[in-house]
């Protein structure tokens, strides 16, 4: 599978409504609840007044929309700070994991683990912004 990317069109609006309804329905992995018209989803994270930029990975042997990634701007966040939302098929997500690990590992230097930084757990809520030191 070849990967292309590209900025949204509103005539996307139908399967990208089609992938991210879905995902809605799964459930557990967004904090969107209710289901999106194409309109609806074109407005609101393709090509809307609020949208600052929304592009869309495409499969380029078949054409087919596997996901998007938009920010848009939010009437309760500062002018300058965007809310970003990406969404993908699952099987594109499954099939791509190993080659992204093994992308991400020899990528970045590998440290002694006593030498890592313990990772941060702490808890945060969909769409809430930190803003200062934690």
């Amino acid at each position: 599978m070849h990967l292309a990317v590209r900025p949204a069109r509103d005539e996307d609006a139908g399967k990208l409504a089609e992938l991210l309804n879905a995902i809605i329905a799964r459930g557990g992995t967004t904090a969107l609840e209710a289901p999106f018209s194409p309109q609806a989803l074109a407005a609101t994270y393709l090509t809307g007044p609020q949208v600052i930029t929304c592009f869309v990975a495409v499969d380029r042997e078949t054409g087919r929309l596997l996901g998007f990634q938009t920010l848009v701007r939010e009437d309760h966040l500062p002018q300058d700070v965007g809310d970003i939302g990406t969404f993908a098929r699952r099987l594109y997500c499954l099939q791509t994991f190993q080659y992204r690990s093994d992308a991400i590992a020899t990528t970045f230097p590998q440290k002694n683990p006593a030498q890592r930084p313990a990772p941060s757990r702490k808890p945060n809520s969909y769409h809430q912004p930190v803003f200062g030191k934690a």
